[in-house]
């Protein structure tokens, strides 16, 4: 029983952190629900004087394991549409827990998965720059609370405007991707604008997928010249910013409807890359 409840709190601390959570749970409960043993081993006599030893993180894996016996359900989404299902306690645990809305650790795997698609085309690998993290999570936060999605703000500014509060010289220049989730509900096939909060938001590998197949973010995650970079999150959105002193990324503010205009008039630029 101990080493079940030092399992369930490595997951408890592993889902705070929100790293690879969803792959963590489908581990752990594919594991022998540990119901029998509850029965077996807590009705012992000498259970309360070992319980004593037990430390804080462990009484509090043991009270939310109890808490998800009792309540082991769970709501979840399912060909557009939601439904309650029976799960299995450490699932239920994944539901009491909080993801960061950040979720850097993600993001940090993001940008590694960034760097492996420059290997493959030729390109240097990004050193992870926390300037950029933190100017990428602020323009994820502000798109998310003032509910608009674009490269320039409802007041005319981008992130150019802002890289010298981040910490950037006026020979550093920022490059920049966005990407917004948004999930709608489905009644008898007809799609509502009523948005849905799903259990889990989109991985951050999924989100760079997606820029790779468009033309002008490829272009940018792939930049020859760039030499730092990060992902930053926010919720459902994300912003890539690729770090150069070659002006990419530092002229007038463009709208992203610009930007695809632009990008499906031009002709191929240099070291551009086809893809897939």
């Amino acid at each position: 029983m101990v080493e079940f409840l030092i399992n369930a709190t490595i997951f408890l601390l592993v889902g705070i952190a929100g790293v690879l959570v969803v792959s963590l749970v489908s581990l752990i409960s594919e594991q022998k629900s540990p119901k029998s043993r509850y029965r077996r081993n807590y009705r012992k006599p000498r259970f309360l004087p070992r319980f004593k030893k037990f430390n804080s993180q462990v009484f509090l894996g043991f009270s939310l394991i109890f808490l998800a016996l009792i309540l082991s359900f769970q709501s979840s989404y399912t060909n557009d549409l939601w439904e309650d299902k029976d799960i299995s306690e450490v699932n239920f645990i994944q539901r009491l827990l909080a993801i960061p809305p950040e979720r850097k650790a993600e993001c940090q795997l993001g940008f590694t998965y960034v760097n492996l698609l420059r290997e493959i085309h030729g390109r240097n690998k990004l050193n992870w720059d926390e300037r950029a993290y933190n100017l990428a999570v602020a323009r994820s936060k502000d798109m998310y609370k003032r509910d608009y999605f674009d490269h320039v703000t409802p007041e005319g500014t981008c992130a150019k405007d802002l890289q010298k509060e981040y910490g950037f010289s006026s020979q550093e220049f920022v490059a920049e991707n966005i990407s917004m989730q948004a999930y709608y509900t489905v009644i008898n096939g007809v799609e509502t604008d009523k948005k849905v909060q799903l259990p889990t938001l989109p991985k951050i590998t999924e989100v760079v997928d997606g820029w790779m197949n468009s033309r002008g973010h490829r272009y940018n995650l792939l930049f020859p010249n760039h030499q730092a970079g990060a992902i930053g999150c926010y919720k459902n959105f994300c912003t890539f910013f690729g770090v150069n002193q070659e002006n990419f990324g530092g002229g007038k503010c463009t709208t992203g409807e610009e930007g695809l205009e632009f990008w499906r008039n031009v002709e191929k630029q240099p070291d551009e890359v086809d893809y897939p």
